[in-house]
């Protein structure tokens, strides 16, 4: 029996009578494994590099039994997509993989044609490692390279050279995965245009079938910041970052990617379905070590405190520490600013129904203000940002949130 309606997590919410519950009938799911051989100066995510074997045994078995909570406690729902993100899931034993997937094809309706993901290191996979993940269903790797420039990957901590990248895509290939992604940063330290034209030549000559290029955020309290801060290291200026994404934009055009999001390019049929979910503002469940889901109408995160997360799931209870009801208006400003992160933009006629409003009557001033600004421009369904929208996103954004 799914005690959904006691549970304070997925507490039913309804706004205006309608039921969340109702309504979702699909979700993604996120799986965090928050383990790694070295964490890179940039990197201000839940991870932990070098855990011992008894902390990955701990948490792992914890994973296993908050997906068995999460079976026992919520309405089931089919699974389009799973995403085992970190950290680095290919830094632990593959036959943890393999049982994770068990119990999630145990314990949730997985659509037979799932799209499964896992992120990977160079350095991490072998050929029998890529086995084992295939073995369990993975369909989709997502591989970090960032650069093909050996003295930058050591400059941000990167434990790879490029050389180990290319062994390990090529074991990739080999093994038949057919689906593969290639992460990349521009804007690095010390990184001209002419570093990042060699990084994307020599990605595209690999032809993956989807490339992620993301410009580098310096968070606050990561090595990087620091090395920032004390001028140990010198960023690219901001109107060199912004013709590196140009350049990746209308080269990548040229070879067959198209971008489909700010950050994201793919061959035809190869956008990554998972992390639309999230850009079209659709129900997740998020489980493992500072997860976030979003499901019934309410925003929970769990924990981000491992011991504690291990020790709430040990008792049978959830990691749940932040739960967050979305009002309508709060729902609506995120669907806006999801949506107009996708390449094609709103669906006008969409939004009115799902929140019951006239979508160009209520933005009415914003709208004509931002196509004076040239920032959107109107589609068939909608609007959707142009060139100097994408580059002044977050301006967009705000027009939004200040309605």
């Amino acid at each position: 029996m799914h005690r959904y309606e006691t549970n304070p997590a997925i507490e039913k919410y309804d706004t205006e009578g309608k039921s969340y519950i109702k309504e979702e009938n699909q979700i993604g799911i996120y799986v965090h494994i928050p383990f790694c051989h070295s964490k890179c100066s940039y990197c201000d995510f839940v991870s932990f590099p070098r855990a011992t074997e008894a902390t990955v045994n701990r948490y792992m078995n914890a994973l296993f039994s908050e997906i068995q909570y999460w079976k026992e406690n919520s309405p089931h729902a089919a699974v389009n997509s799973i995403f085992i993100g970190g950290g680095t899931p290919s830094s632990i034993s593959p036959e943890w993989i393999e049982k994770l997937m068990r119990h999630l094809s145990e314990s949730f309706s997985i659509a037979e044609d799932a799209e499964i993901s896992m992120e990977a290191n160079p350095g991490t996979l072998t050929p029998d490692s890529i086995e084992s993940y295939k073995r369990a269903g993975i369909n989709r790797i997502s591989l970090g390279l960032q650069s093909t420039q050996n003295e930058m990957l050591q400059t941000i901590g990167r434990m790879h050279s490029y050389e180990t990248f290319l062994g390990s895509y090529q074991w990739l290939r080999a093994a038949g995965i057919d689906n593969i992604n290639i992460d990349l940063i521009f804007g690095l330290p010390g990184q001209d245009l002419a570093d990042w034209k060699k990084t994307l030549n020599k990605v595209m000559d690999l032809s993956p079938e989807h490339i992620s290029a993301y410009a580098l955020k310096v968070e606050e309290g990561t090595p990087m910041a620091d090395w920032v801060t004390r001028g140990l290291v010198h960023l690219p200026d901001e109107d060199t970052e912004r013709e590196m994404y140009h350049f990746a934009i209308k080269h990548l055009a040229g070879a067959g990617y198209a971008q489909y999001e700010l950050s994201n390019f793919s061959r035809p049929g190869y956008l990554c379905r998972h992390n639309l979910i999230y850009w079209e503002n659709k129900p997740y469940l998020g489980i493992g070590l500072a997860a976030h889901s979003k499901r019934f109408g309410i925003r929970f995160a769990n924990t981000e405190d491992i011991n504690e997360y291990c020790m709430q799931i040990e008792q049978g209870k959830d990691a749940v520490v932040e739960r967050e009801p979305i009002d309508t208006d709060e729902d609506l400003f995120e669907t806006i600013m999801l949506g107009l992160r996708l390449n094609r933009g709103l669906n006008i006629k969409q939004i009115d129904r799902q929140y019951g409003i006239v979508f160009l009557e209520r933005y009415s001033d914003i709208l004509k203000k931002l196509e004076r600004e040239s920032l959107i421009v109107k589609t068939a369904d909608g609007i959707a940002l142009t060139d100097l929208g994408r580059d002044l996103s977050n301006r967009v954004f705000l027009s939004f949130m200040n309605d």
